[in-house]
């Protein structure tokens, strides 16, 4: 540990409490609570068994938090690798079950060496592979096993004893105790209408921040999908355990008429014709290869274009989000939160900017370019203009579009293929940039070099045809 680790560690100890419980029995939680208040305890353990409790004081967690910070810091992967108040629980039980029983005294140097190197051996296991089982509400219909990036993608049905690893698997079936195991999980792929399971395997990790990693990465993965997909078709595309709309609706009303149900199923893929989802994955490969290296960048942390690739998923991630919002309003701007994030926006201001200046590098569409009664620059202003005044509340959230006010009208199915098209061409733009052996990772110098790039290939043919 660093001198200012060690620091950390005995402020953390200063506000260690341990301590006898009160005589009563049975203790029921008031007098749990009781006791720790009168300590001042923000985390505490209690040993019925012993009859004591122990814990840390809000100054003391303090400490621990800040020791984690530092010890983050220390590692490759960084936040990625642990959230800080999840690191500083850690720490806490460590330093709590050595500590509870030695009193008060100084911490000596060889107590403090002991706890470095339980806490060594803590992020030592991190550095393993966890393999992370996912179901998705992905297709009305069977669809193939298929790869985006990272993440693997089969029917349900597949799961077998093999796949999950557990050896002695008879028939392919799981004994009974497996079962006990595995019957949760199906049962909720099964009331969610997960047909699909993704997997994914995270590196380096602790449990809860894998399990995080893993569904992002679907997130994405699913997003990905979306963007080769025809419009609408896979917007209900989701994890089983994210946010999302039901897919079948059942409503009734009644008026004058009488009663009027109304049924509507909105399954994703439902409408896609028999072979089509093979089609458009054999079609856009190249599409979703680019896409899926920026994921696995991403996910791995081992890219040489770390902020861009971030970005790149930030971007994808918000435009699943958006689909998956039944009010164009709240749609819209969080497409065009894609889009800001996409070109990594180190200001608030010249939001309209940064979308002309993505739409010319990215598709080669000029300010003044003509995109059909309206110019690329009023189409930039249009969006820019309805997020900002949906989410200050100029424009009321709760209106299935925003209104047209002040001749700024914009339709979701336009942002949402500006924003589809930005996603791809970037994904597309970076692999080339790597190919011309690039390594500054800052939006900026990728969209110049590629607007030079343009102009250079520009001059190149019309000099040719001279």
């Amino acid at each position: 540990m660093t001198p200012n680790q060690k620091n950390l560690v005995r402020r953390a100890h200063s506000e260690f409490r341990s301590f006898a419980l009160p005589s009563k029995r049975p203790l029921d939680d008031r007098d749990l609570q009781a006791a720790q208040g009168r300590e001042r305890l923000v985390e505490a353990w209690t040993d019925l068994a012993t009859g004591t409790m122990a814990g840390f004081t809000q100054a003391g967690m303090q400490a621990l938090a800040d020791l984690a910070s530092d010890l983050r810091s220390e590692s490759r992967l960084g936040e990625k690798l642990v959230a800080k108040a999840a690191l500083a629980k850690v720490l806490a039980a460590m330093a709590a079950k050595s500590w509870k029983e030695r009193g008060d005294k100084e911490l000596a140097d060889d107590e403090i060496d002991k706890l470095s190197a339980e806490i060594r051996s803590w992020f030592s296991m991190q550095d393993r592979i966890r393999i992370h089982y996912v179901p998705c509400a992905l297709s009305a219909w069977a669809v193939p096993s298929f790869d985006i990036g990272p993440v693997k993608f089969y029917a349900f049905g597949a799961l077998s004893p093999a796949l999950l690893g557990i050896a002695g698997g008879k028939d392919e079936q799981f004994s009974p105790i497996d079962e006990l195991l595995i019957g949760p999980f199906r049962e909720f792929a099964r009331v969610r209408h997960a047909g699909t399971i993704a997997e994914v395997k995270v590196r380096g990790r602790e449990k809860k921040r894998s399990a995080l990693a893993a569904e992002i990465a679907v997130d994405v993965a699913l997003a990905i999908l979306q963007l080769v997909m025809p419009p609408k078709i896979f917007d209900r595309a989701a994890r089983a355990s994210a946010r999302s709309a039901p897919v079948y609706h059942v409503r009734l009303s009644r008026d004058s008429n009488g009663f009027s149900p109304d049924i509507e199923n909105e399954e994703p893929g439902r409408s896609l014709i028999p072979g089509g989802f093979e089609l458009i994955l054999k079609r856009d490969a190249s599409t979703i290869s680019a896409c899926g290296r920026r994921l696995s960048s991403y996910l791995e942390g081992d890219g040489v274009l770390p902020q861009l690739d971030e970005a790149w998923c930030n971007a994808t991630w918000w435009y699943h989000q958006a689909l998956a919002e039944p009010f164009e309003t709240v749609a819209i701007a969080k497409l065009e939160t894609a889009i800001e994030v996409l070109l990594r926006a180190e200001k608030t201001s010249g939001s309209k900017q940064r979308i002309l200046t993505g739409m010319k590098a990215l598709l080669d569409i000029d300010c003044d370019e003509d995109l059909g009664d309206i110019t690329a620059e009023q189409f930039a202003t249009s969006i820019v203009t309805a997020r900002s005044r949906v989410l200050h509340g100029t424009w009321p959230t709760l209106h299935t579009e925003p209104p047209n006010k002040n001749g700024a009208s914009v339709n979701v199915a336009d942002v949402q293929a500006l924003t589809r098209a930005l996603i791809i061409m970037y994904a597309h733009t970076v692999d080339r940039y790597l190919a011309a052996g690039k390594t500054d990772d800052k939006i900026e110098i990728m969209l110049k070099w590629q607007i030079d790039t343009a102009n250079l290939g520009k001059e190149s043919r019309q000099n040719s045809q001279l």
